[in-house]
């Protein structure tokens, strides 16, 4: 069995004494031999993570190309095309790469496990009535938690998480087309008055596809224009591409999306590293930002929106649904409203105004504070905290921007929505927490208590020379 990439081992003195008679039986200069003998026998017995097998990373590359569909009727109503790709990848990686997919799970695994189980256990007790429903979210939960341990693991590697980005960019790019072309869309008003009509392709939801798009544009920059080694062909090919997102983000007149956009570009001109990247990246992300600023000015609808927003007051009957849910949150702080049962009574309190169904809080953190209290509220946002303390660590040991700008375009996302059981957050937030893990891969190796040479001052002469 493989030694884990954490456990270091310290060779003995004997062992130590014998690598420096074979260099020095070499004739190999001094100061070469010590450090070659001190970096050998502080090394760790496994530095790099093994990668899965080509089946588990093809399939792990086949679900991430349909995660952009999550939200859509695609390829109808009746046949949840990610749920089934999600089920055959967990599969695929239980057969194939159990040793690569289920290492030990970081602390944020148990975090949000922690959720599950206060989320199981004050659903169980609530009105037998939702039971049924709380069963069935139960289940999705377990399906979460294991795509969000085995994402971990996978993108570890660099080279997969690279191109899990690129591939999901790539199916971005296709809704976003279908999107623009109306293929499958619907149109509705969303302002009577003002006559601003809102598309949305193959039935999804307005804000929902403006986020999903607005991810892959900011993967997108950071996949491309963020790396050192990418050819100038590869990054002409990418700008139609934005375009293309942004066209299809401009279509939905979402403000959030676009305020999202906003923010996970923005993280992109603090990055730093590479200084070519770095200056390359922010002239990308103010080119793209004064792009977007005066499509948005030019377009009736959204400037429409937008003035609605900051005149008026006029935030989707969002103004009628956070005054409710934080009134239910006062009324039962500690244990919540619990599960499918706190939809229903914010409904009651709201008269239906959102669809005429149970409303969604349209804010993650009123949602589990309505649902479960401070006791769903604790280790939910722990988790939370956890994987945004994985993408600052990455920005600022390894340079990595690009989990820190996803996981601020996630978090503006939703302020105004709620993706709590949306897989595409959960990519996002192992991904985070895997470019932090990172650095038990490259760690510098430490020094040795038993047995150290220092050689740094000694001459580099070979031992056989002669005076």
């Amino acid at each position: 069995m493989r030694a884990p990439s954490d456990v270091k081992t310290t060779p003995s003195v004997g062992s130590a004494r014998s690598s420096i008679a074979g260099l020095f039986r070499q004739g190999r200069p001094a100061a070469q031999a010590f450090s070659d003998v001190s970096a050998r026998t502080t090394a760790p017995a496994s530095q790099e993570l093994s990668e899965p097998s080509a089946i588990v990373r093809w399939a792990f590359a086949l679900f991430i190309l349909v995660i952009p569909f999550d939200t859509v009727n695609f390829p109808s109503e009746d046949f949840a095309l990610t749920k089934t790709v999600g089920i055959l990848f967990l599969a695929i990686a239980l057969i194939w790469g159990r040793e690569s997919c289920f290492r030990r799970p970081p602390l944020a695994f148990w975090t949000l496990a922690t959720y599950v189980v206060v989320f199981t256990a004050l659903g169980i007790t609530a009105d037998t009535s939702y039971r049924a429903d709380v069963l069935t979210r139960v289940g999705t939960w377990i399906q979460l938690l294991g795509l969000f341990w085995v994402s971990v693991n996978m993108m570890r590697s660099l080279r997969i998480s690279r191109d899990v980005w690129m591939t999901f960019a790539a199916g971005c790019v296709v809704l976003s087309l279908l999107q623009i072309t109306h293929i499958g869309g619907t149109t509705f008003d969303a302002d009577p008055v003002a006559g601003a009509a809102r598309s949305t392709a193959v039935g999804a939801n307005a804000n929902q596809l403006c986020g999903i798009l607005a991810l892959g544009a900011v993967a997108l920059v950071g996949a491309v224009f963020g790396r050192v080694q990418c050819s100038p062909a590869t990054r002409w090919l990418v700008v139609p591409c934005l375009a293309a997102l942004a066209g299809g983000m401009l279509s939905t007149v979402s403000r959030g999306g676009l305020l999202a956009l906003a923010a996970g570009l923005a993280v992109y001109l603090f990055s730093h590293g590479n200084r070519q990247a770095a200056v390359r990246t922010r002239l990308v992300v103010l080119v793209g930002l004064a792009a977007m600023l005066v499509a948005t000015a030019c377009s009736p609808y959204l400037r429409s929106r937008f003035e609605q927003a900051v005149l008026q007051g006029n935030f989707a009957k969002r103004e009628y649904i956070y005054p409710a849910a934080l009134e239910m949150f006062q009324q039962k702080p500690i244990i919540g409203w619990g599960p499918v049962a706190h939809r229903f009574e914010l409904g009651r309190r709201t008269f239906w105004t959102y669809h005429h169904q149970e409303p969604d809080t349209h804010n993650l953190f009123l949602w589990v504070a309505t649902e479960s209290g401070l006791f769903g509220i604790a280790p939910y946002f722990m988790f939370i905290a956890l994987c945004l303390y994985g993408a600052l660590r990455a920005h600022r040991d390894f340079h990595e921007t690009q989990p820190l700008a996803m996981m601020a375009t996630l978090i503006v996302v939703n302020v105004g929505g709620t993706w709590i059981y949306y897989k595409l957050m959960y990519l996002v937030l192992a991904y985070a927490v895997a470019r932090a893990c990172r650095r038990q891969l490259v760690r510098e190796p430490e020094q040795p208590r038993a047995f150290r040479i220092r050689g740094r001052n000694l001459p580099a002469v070979p031992l056989g020379a002669r005076d």
